[in-house]
């Protein structure tokens, strides 16, 4: 038995499939509903029913006021529907909507996928998941060093979470996580921050820009823009500088074959290396990438100034892309994302 899910005063719609609690099925959708513990306890994820029915599923601990129980309140994480509904609840829209929170999950799995880039999995406790906003950073702490990484998953599974960590860049804090730590170790969540969103309202035809490990929030935000259904086109340009494939060539080829809307366009680049003779090399393979950048979407986009663009590289090549962007297609939609490459 399916039902129709309405919520207030945001309109956004969507189907509960048999039994599954209100909260869990609203996050599998993108939406970013208030919520806290996710088992009864808190009273995070009150919401008040308009019109419908529901079925309580769990035991909960939270006690509401005589008023709040004449207000047909219920917690959308121990609740599901019995008939279509209309509720009023409010959606998480922009960062100051998060709260910061602090929480001690535990290592699961380090994957050293290439030479240069390992993906670290992390679980928090099912008490206390992280509430975070497709494309932000978190604070990692490991034995008194700490970092701040983008997080690679998806809201709607916010208790198994995952970091891009290049493996060369040799701070402390990397060689503590990848050398020194092991699965089941304790590390602590500090966030989560960053304004780097995904535009929900309108909806509006997206490229994304990516060097190398860049690919954490935009990976993401396209998780996000999936779970959502969105509608527009999504277009993206991910550059390896390798010289070899991108280490998420395979799940972007798998989003190209899945979804109508969606175009992976793969780039290998070979930048020049430090043995060769050129005045500023740092300049040089920037403009290298940049220049290839604007020529594929002057190539794959008819009208590249209506696209919403997302950059996610190093500083100086996305400042001077945003530069080159407002010139050269004369648009300001831009959000940017500073990861260490």
């Amino acid at each position: 038995m399916s039902h129709t899910i309405t919520l207030l005063p945001s309109n956004h719609s969507f189907t509960l499939e048999g039994s599954t609690s209100i909260l869990e099925t609203a996050l599998e959708k993108g939406l970013n509903l208030n919520y806290g513990c996710t088992n009864g306890k808190c009273g995070k994820c009150r919401a008040q029913v308009k019109i419908g029915k529901v079925e309580k599923i769990k035991h909960q601990d939270f006690n509401f006021t005589a008023a709040e129980k004449n207000k047909n309140i219920i917690l959308m994480c121990t609740c599901t529907a019995t008939s279509d509904l209309v509720i009023e609840a409010d959606l998480a829209n922009n960062d100051i909507d998060i709260p910061y929170q602090e929480i001690k999950a535990k290592l699961k799995k380090i994957n050293s996928i290439t030479d240069y880039t390992s993906i670290i999995h992390l679980q928090t406790p099912r008490t206390n998941t992280l509430r975070f906003l497709a494309g932000q950073n978190i604070n990692l702490i490991v034995n008194n060093q700490s970092a701040c990484y983008p997080i690679a998953s998806c809201p709607c599974d916010d208790r198994n979470l995952e970091f891009h960590i290049n493996s060369k860049n040799n701070s402390e804090f990397s060689n503590q996580l990848l050398n020194n730590t092991n699965t089941g170790a304790s590390i602590e969540l500090n966030g989560p921050y960053g304004k780097f969103k995904l535009q929900e309202t309108p909806q509006m035809p997206t490229i994304f820009f990516v060097v190398d490990s860049g690919f954490a929030p935009i990976k993401s935000l396209i998780e996000h823009a999936i779970s959502l259904d969105y509608e527009e086109k999504l277009i993206l340009f991910l550059f390896s500088t390798h010289n070899t494939k991108h280490y998420y060539h395979n799940l972007c080829r798998s989003w190209d074959d899945a979804l109508d809307n969606f175009t992976y366009m793969p780039i290998t680049i070979e930048l020049k290396s430090l043995n060769e003779k050129y005045y500023d090399l740092e300049v040089h393979n920037q403009n290298l990438i940049i220049n290839h950048f604007l020529n594929a979407v002057s190539n794959k986009c008819q009208s590249p100034e209506q696209f919403h663009y997302y950059l996610s590289a190093g500083k100086n090549t996305i400042d001077q892309m945003i530069l080159k962007l407002s010139t050269k297609f004369h648009t300001n939609n831009i959000q940017f994302d500073y990861v260490p490459l």
